[in-house]
């Protein structure tokens, strides 16, 4: 016996759900990665939609579209290039880039876990002195870096959690209003 195939359109639920769940995780990376102008623009392409098509659907996929083209096609056009970077740094063995990808990770820790990173970074920092005959200054200087990054991810954890339950509320009154059969 053949398996029932289930037609999936535009105006099914299950359909309308997962691409809610898909703009509320692309409004919500928006919103924790600073980039507010492109929250801005999703919600503005949304409600533009909203003006030519009733489906909810489509306009929620058209603000996922236009926002993404608009972010990374904007990244597009700068160019990368050798700059000289400051010697204390190069010295140290840090660089931007490594930085950044610290705080990407750290942005998924809890804040237990973050104290722990933070104790390994210590760590880290000590065994660099010790192996590359660091002095104590630039270590401490390395160490207080790292625990400022912490402390403003920490901050910005705690200034979105409202903006969370916000969307959680919202998708609430969503789905009171949509009742599909």
């Amino acid at each position: 016996m053949k398996a029932p195939v289930i037609k999936l359109s535009l105006n099914h639920p299950f359909v309308l759900y997962f691409v809610l769940m898909v703009a509320l995780a692309n409004l919500l990376y928006l919103s924790v990665g600073g980039n507010m102008a492109f929250a801005v623009v999703f919600l503005l392409v949304g409600f533009l939609t909203s003006f030519f098509s009733k489906n909810m659907t489509v306009i929620l996929v058209i603000a996922i579209v236009a926002t993404n083209v608009l972010q990374f096609g904007s990244g597009l056009r700068t160019s990368e290039g050798f700059a000289e970077g400051n010697e204390e740094d190069e010295e140290e063995g840090f660089t931007e880039g490594a930085e950044e990808d610290e705080e990407k990770t750290d942005e998924e820790k809890k804040p237990e876990e973050k104290v722990a990173a933070d104790k390994e970074k210590k760590d880290v920092v000590d065994e660099k002195k010790k192996k590359e005959g660091m002095d104590a200054d630039k270590a401490e200087a390395a160490v207080e870096r790292i625990s400022d990054k912490q402390k403003q991810l920490i901050e910005k954890i705690e200034k979105i959690e409202p903006m969370v339950k916000q969307v959680e509320s919202f998708v609430n009154s969503l789905e009171r209003f949509s009742k599909y059969k």
